[in-house]
């Protein structure tokens, strides 16, 4: 056979696959199409069925791939999502349109390290990406990043979001990471240009409100935590930030009033206003109900533990002593508190343990010296007790009250003189609008003492 004829069948069998494929690509873009018109007009169910379709005339089809997977994602099947949008970087591994909602379906599954490893490689391909920025910064934001890192992501996006008209995420997530660094002024203008851009933007609103609780403008954030629950879906959000508005302008019964709610809220808020109803609520029933429905949040333990509201010696005992058992480095603090309320319960020996224990490890602590003091003393162990308010008065001039305790003790030890010049020693620092019955009582026995005394002499 001639060579030119098996170059002839060669070429025209090349060229019926090249019409072939252009064909076949030409279906798979005309299903493709049909598919984007109806996820357009909301029939995701359909919609899947003919990217499927498309997906199987061209399998190397990204966008197919990456709009599937979306839909996917929009029926709550994350599993199948991932797996075709990650297809469709496989495709176009240079395309960094499916890193976000990937990132997201990471996210929600608990692989952080993962999801912040693809933005990265996505933010490296495209340093100025404002929404891929947004995303790294909320992640850093929930993740409790370091004031460097923060500092570094803040200047990143303030250069994307400078002068733009409309910054979208971008300029929430500056808001958001300026009112992390603390600076109030700048994230307020920020915010305030995203609520301009987007006025029921439900989110730049309530992280309006959060900046002006910051900024501790009260009426601002009350008239904000308003117009938040005029906007259909911001119940949650603005019954927060109208809580702790109200509590600061002195309208602590009303913001309580309102968190007492906090079993109808959403999840992270619910435990958000239970924090807020521990620091605030002084009702015993309130607190108990707390301590049942969360009786291993750390923080919620520590507000009721150390708060310094008026609360029953018990509810703190049994916070503290909860705490302790789940959290033991958190001794100082929760030791103390479980100190006071021993001691306030009259479980003197309770109390001592607890003083000593701090003592133990903080042998400076003044605030457990004064305690194990006063334990001693309501314990009858005069001698042990003594030596204790001694140690506290040469290290510490903050408790005056020490000079009554030991001019008791010292009265109950038979020494008279020492006795005198303690109470003496009180009535020179003690404040008389703070300690009136104790001055009262010191004066009658110290003139009972100066007779005493005067008589000893007299009759020698």
């Amino acid at each position: 056979m001639a060579l030119w004829f098996l170059i002839a069948i060669s070429c025209i069998g090349n060229a019926s696959a090249q019409d072939g494929n252009e064909d076949r690509l030409a279906r798979a873009a005309a299903t493709f199409n049909d598919a984007q018109d109806l996820h357009e007009k909301g029939l995701i169910s359909e919609a899947i069925a003919l990217y499927r379709k498309a997906l199987s005339i061209s399998e190397e089809f990204p966008e197919a791939q990456f709009q599937l997977g979306i839909a996917l994602l929009q029926v709550g099947d994350s599993k199948e999502a991932e797996s075709y949008l990650r297809r469709a970087l496989e495709l176009r591994p240079d395309w960094t349109l499916p890193i976000l909602p990937l990132t997201r379906i990471l996210m929600l599954d608990g692989r952080e390290s993962e999801a912040v490893s693809l933005l990265d490689s996505g933010i490296e391909r495209e340093p100025s990406n404002p929404a891929l920025l947004a995303e790294r910064a909320f992640i850093a934001l929930d993740s409790s990043a370091d004031a460097t890192n923060l500092g570094r992501l803040l200047e990143k996006i303030t250069d994307v979001t400078r002068g733009a008209n409309s910054a979208g995420p971008a300029i929430l997530a500056r808001a958001s990471l300026e009112l992390r660094l603390g600076r109030m002024s700048e994230a307020l203008v920020s915010v305030n240009r995203a609520v301009k851009d987007e006025p029921g933007n439900v989110n730049a609103i309530r992280l309006r409100g959060e900046i002006e609780l910051a900024k501790e403008d009260f009426s601002s954030a009350l008239s904000t935590a308003d117009f938040l629950l005029s906007l259909p879906g911001s119940r949650d959000d603005a019954i927060i930030i109208k809580a702790q508005a109200l509590i600061g302008i002195g309208r602590t019964g009303e913001g309580v009033e309102l968190l007492n709610s906090f079993e109808s809220l959403k999840p992270g808020l619910k435990r958000k206003a239970s924090r807020l109803l521990a620091r605030h609520t002084e009702d015993a029933a309130t607190i108990s109900r707390l301590l049942s429905i969360f009786p291993d949040d750390e923080e919620i333990l520590f507000i009721i533990c150390t708060s310094r509201a008026n609360r029953s010696a018990e509810i703190v005992i049994s916070a503290c002593s909860r705490l302790l058992s789940l959290k033991p480095d958190r001794n100082s603090d929760a030791l103390g508190s479980r100190a006071a309320a021993f001691l306030k319960s009259r479980r003197f020996q309770e109390a001592l343990l607890d003083y000593e224990s701090i003592i133990a490890v903080e042998p400076g602590n003044a605030n457990a010296t004064a305690g194990r003091s006063l334990a001693l003393f309501n314990l009858g162990q005069w001698e042990a007790a003594g030596l204790s308010f001694e140690r506290l008065i040469a290290s510490s001039s903050e408790f005056p009250v020490a000079f009554y305790y030991l001019g008791i003790i010292y009265d109950r030890l038979s020494r008279p003189l020492d006795a005198m010049k303690s109470y003496e020693r009180f009535l020179a620092v003690a404040d008389r609008s703070k300690m009136s019955d104790e001055i009262e009582r010191t004066e009658l026995r110290l003139s009972v003492l100066r007779k005493q005394s005067k008589t000893r002499k007299n009759q020698r």
